[in-house]
């Protein structure tokens, strides 16, 4: 299946699970894919984050693809620049913000783990 980006439509969330600003998320397909709950282009303006949230019985995965991610993994803060990767496992907890004064976009995948 192929979905060109002029088809993708970015949907913007204010304060995504108590986070800060606007948050674009653009899915990559819009039909349902087994065992994947998400699969999706986040867009974080500069100053704007995702808040704090566990994952239960589901994992997930952002993939920096521009600019800067500070992402907060079970308390401790760490630097994510393009190519770089986080992994939340299911009961972690995590936030994702964007302390630059550029765009940051990332892949998020969020796997389920229930049968």
């Amino acid at each position: 299946m192929i979905r060109y980006s002029s088809k993708m439509a970015e949907e913007i969330v204010e304060n995504m699970r108590g986070g800060k600003g606007k948050i674009g998320m653009t899915p990559l397909f819009e039909t349902k894919i087994p065992h994947l709950r998400l699969l999706s282009k986040i867009t974080l303006e500069p100053g704007s984050s995702i808040g704090s949230h566990q994952h239960h019985d589901e994992a997930e995965v952002y993939f920096v693809l521009e600019g800067e991610a500070t992402v907060l993994d079970n308390g401790e803060e760490y630097i994510l620049k393009p190519g770089d990767a986080h992994l939340c496992s299911s009961g972690g907890e995590h936030a994702l913000l964007n302390k630059s004064a550029s765009l940051t976009r990332i892949l998020a995948i969020i796997p389920t783990l229930a049968e």
